[in-house]
């Protein structure tokens, strides 16, 4: 029998250098001139953006046993179990962020309803719960065919030259660290702001139109 196992501590970390400075949009929208716009400070767009640095973090083990049963000369079966504990990534200052819906953070009490963060109920700090029944099972059959029929013999090459297998398994892999980016850094610790209507010059997280 052989057996064997595996243990990684996988660490990332990311520097996106993204910084957007603020920026106004002048398109007319409300004297129909943008330069009109401009000069009477009626923007009708704001942008700005940031992300800081994060550290990805995960951690993978693996054990495996497997033997050989030779049934016949010319007949072997393989077969043996793998263990896979995959654990998803996290960031190390739990700068990221997930969606259950209905649910009201803890963490951040004024977040919209349905945005929730680690640490919150419910939410670890891998986000995704880590399996701990990923088993799989490896199966294989090598059979050496010794025919005496004169074709078959010669298709084959006689018996020892040749082989037929036939093999199953199951398999689990890794989630790539790259999904973890596209959460990690969102508000509130990161922020990519566009307005959502026209902003006021002097304030512009704030609506000029409706005061929001």
């Amino acid at each position: 029998m052989i057996f064997g196992g595996q243990f990684l501590l996988q660490t990332v970390k990311l520097l996106p250098d993204f910084t957007a400075n603020g920026q106004f949009q002048f398109t007319g929208y409300q004297t129909g001139s943008d330069f009109a716009d401009f000069l009477l400070g009626l923007p009708n767009l704001y942008s700005q953006g940031f992300s800081p640095a994060f550290y990805e973090r995960s951690k993978y083990a693996g054990l495996f046993a497997q033997d050989s049963w030779r049934i016949k000369p010319n007949l072997t079966l393989n077969y043996g179990l793998r263990w896979d504990m995959i654990m998803p990534w996290t960031e190390e200052h739990n700068q990221t962020g997930t969606l259950i819906a209905g649910e009201q953070s803890v963490v951040f009490p004024t977040a919209p309803t349905g945005y929730v963060f680690p640490s919150d109920p419910g939410v670890p700090a891998t986000i995704a719960p880590t399996r701990y029944n990923n088993f799989s099972p490896r199966l294989g059959l090598a059979y050496s065919p010794a025919w005496t029929n004169a074709f078959l013999k010669k298709l084959t090459g006689g018996p020892g030259n040749s082989s037929i297998r036939a093999g199953y398994g199951r398999f689990f892999t890794a989630i790539e660290g790259q999904t973890l980016a596209f959460e990690t850094g969102n508000a509130p610790y990161g922020l990519t702001y566009t307005s959502p209507e026209p902003p006021l010059f002097t304030n512009p997280l704030v609506g000029a139109e409706t005061g929001t």
